[in-house]
């Protein structure tokens, strides 16, 4: 049910008149799953389809310093595809890796021998250029957070109690069919709602929603071929209390001391488009570009 709901959700946003475009040539293995992989959706002979990405995602908590101060995992990853990034993400406490489907079975034992527990494991869909939140951490009280800046400096700030994110855009490329570009930036987006003034035709609203404060110097862009991993986790100065991926990626349970391993897979799919009367969702806050 929750698998035809999300589809749903998706192809509301095209019209019934979209027609399928030329099948996409390639050859990809299954998508990465920690469990059982995710049904697809039945298709109908008269249905019309739009190409939408799935990206799924594994969450694993691992023991503090089991991924920061390790390379059992690091090892399995190529971290050149953000390396225009890395600066500035190692400074802040993120590393971001790429990895093939054919390594996942190495990486899972790797994970599975570092945590000993089970991942949590759910799945999206969405839209070129439409902007989802994957939640890091939820519901968190007043944070003060220290930003390294591009010139090496420290930026302090006090945030209001909020969810911290990850928001994350999947885009087709033209010139790599088989490849999806991902685009990704570090929000908080507050728990308490405030007044905005939106234009709605040609007249003005005024609507509550929750205000989002962005890391713009925390975003990295990479192109992810279909059914590749994209991990992201915490450097060695995730460890740094104040760091913004201490914030987001280290947490505590029972009085112990974790870090969490994100993985993200995603996959180009098609969806059936047909006539809905749903109304449309609100998409997520959309990356800013600066």
């Amino acid at each position: 049910m929750r698998t035809a709901i999300s589809i749903l959700l998706a192809m509301i946003l095209c019209p019934a008149g979209c027609k399928p475009e030329e099948e996409l040539q390639q050859a990809a293995p299954e998508s990465p799953s920690w469990n059982e992989s995710f049904p697809q959706a039945q298709a109908k002979p008269e249905d019309h389809f739009i190409y939408v990405v799935q990206l799924k995602m594994i969450t694993v908590e691992v023991p503090v310093g089991a991924a920061s101060g390790s390379d059992d995992l690091w090892s399995h990853l190529d971290e050149e595809p953000v390396h225009l990034y890395q600066a500035s993400l190692g400074r802040n406490g993120f590393r971001v890796g790429r990895a093939s489907a054919q390594s996942w079975p190495e990486i899972r034992r790797t994970l599975q021998r570092l945590t000993g527990a089970e991942a949590s494991e759910s799945s999206m869909w969405t839209l070129p250029n439409t902007s989802l939140t994957i939640v890091l951490k939820s519901r968190q009280g007043e944070q003060t957070i220290f930003t390294s800046m591009q010139d090496r400096t420290l930026s302090g700030m006090d945030y209001p109690a909020g969810d911290n994110l990850l928001t994350v855009q999947c885009n087709f490329n033209a010139d790599e069919p088989d490849h999806v570009v991902m685009i990704a930036q570090p929000q908080i987006r507050t728990l308490r709602s405030a007044p905005q003034i939106v234009q709605d035709s040609n007249s003005l609203m005024i609507v509550h929603r929750p205000k989002v404060f962005n890391f713009p110097q925390l975003t990295f862009q990479l192109s992810v071929p279909n059914n590749d991993l994209v991990i992201v986790g915490p450097g060695d100065e995730a460890r740094r209390p104040g760091s913004v991926a201490n914030h987001f990626l280290m947490t505590e349970k029972q009085g112990l001391p974790f870090e969490t391993v994100l993985i993200m897979i995603p996959s180009i799919t098609r969806a059936a488009s047909r006539p809905t009367t749903l109304e449309t969702p609100r998409s997520a806050d959309a990356i800013p570009s600066t």
